[in-house]
């Protein structure tokens, strides 16, 4: 699939900003709204961005999604993301069983297979902090009476993300402009990232609720859901606000067809790297979408979206310099799960242990 030049500038606009108006988009790009309105139809029509869709949730109802998805912090609402890496699972009845336990489980985020030299699956879970230890040991146990032959927990301290530089795209030739870096060539200078620190955002039913509304849909309109909440507009629109001054909501991301741009390889690589400081400098200019996470002692898990060879290439160099894994990702296997504000009382999170580790 091939982009046009008019509609590859909007698209690398829209990445800036998704959730930006016609009259901005049409102002930066000397174009008519109207004329921005068609192209994004247009993308939407060949398959570059998600098209609108009806969607029938399970707590809000019927609702609409688009192209433009909410991302929220857990550390602004009092969780801590932990990492969880099922390794060599032993048969199609015990990955199914896995899948099960994480689609039941109420605090899961996020969940893929993969393979390495057998068949994985990488999830994640958003949990209150005082259930970290009693979560660690009950899936350890449900990992093992499952015949998962090694479980990875990892629970980082330190983040880095970077998104797609559509930029370093070359439209000629169809490929990137990215070389590379060399770890060793590093001077060691520690790369200034913020520690992860939980700083809980006090919130109601109402603005928990509409949490779930935006990691749903980004471009929800307002006038579309307030017969579903007991306020006025002015409320709802000033508790939406809120919500993305103060942090909760961390993004907004741009559902796009990466595989336009060679980007429908994902995969997960983790180890240990003792310089740590050098890898976050050299890989903070990466081009891709990625997600590091790293503690202060080396240990790393980086999730990336990229052209298979460069992933290949940064596996090499890794495995230069430290004791390294890589997973491929079965991209159509992936699942994110909506906020689930039924996790909370409306004064704190459930964190009762049975809860937290159903039978």
């Amino acid at each position: 699939m091939e982009i046009t030049n008019e509609l590859f500038n909007l698209l690398i606009e829209l990445r800036k900003d998704p959730l930006a108006s016609l009259e901005s988009l049409g102002k930066r790009l000397g174009i008519a709204p109207n004329t921005v309105r068609s192209r994004i139809a247009r993308l939407k029509a060949d398959g570059v961005l998600r098209d609108d869709e009806t969607y029938t949730d399970s707590v809000l109802g019927e609702r609409k999604r688009t192209e433009v998805v909410g991302i929220y912090d857990p550390a602004r609402i009092g969780l801590f993301r932990v990492h969880v890496i099922f390794q060599d699972i032993s048969s199609h009845g015990a990955w199914k069983t896995i899948n099960e336990l994480l689609d039941s489980h109420p605090y899961t985020y996020y969940k893929v297979s993969g393979f390495d030299r057998g068949m994985n699956i990488y999830s994640q879970f958003d949990l209150p902090q005082s259930t970290l230890d009693i979560f660690e040991e009950w899936i350890r146990k449900r990992s093992e009476g499952v015949n998962c032959g090694r479980v990875l927990i990892f629970s980082p301290r330190f983040f880095l993300n970077t998104e797609d530089q559509l930029t370093n795209w070359d439209a000629e030739t169809h490929s990137w402009k990215y070389e590379i870096p060399a770890l060793t060539d590093c001077e060691g200078k520690h790369h200034q990232t913020s520690p992860y620190s939980v700083e809980q955002v006090q919130m109601k039913m109402v603005d928990l609720n509409l949490l779930r509304e935006l990691t749903i849909n980004g471009k929800v309109h307002q006038r579309d859901i307030l017969s579903s909440y007991d306020v006025d507009q002015s409320t709802l629109s000033r508790r939406i606000a809120r919500l993305r001054n103060s942090g909760v909501i961390q993004r907004f991301n741009l559902i796009y067809n990466r595989s336009v741009f060679n980007l429908d390889s994902v995969f997960l690589i983790w180890g240990r790297y003792d310089r740590m400081g050098c890898f976050v400098e050299r890989i903070s200019d990466f081009p891709f979408l990625s997600n590091l996470s790293f503690d202060p002692d080396g240990n790393f898990l980086w999730h990336i979206h990229c052209p298979t060879t460069v992933a290949g290439d940064l596996f090499r160099e890794l495995f230069n310099v430290g004791e390294v894994h890589m997973m491929t990702i079965q991209q159509s296997t992936g699942l994110r799960y909506y906020f689930y504000p039924k996790n909370h009382t409306g004064k704190d999170w459930i964190t009762d242990r049975e809860y937290i580790c159903p039978e």
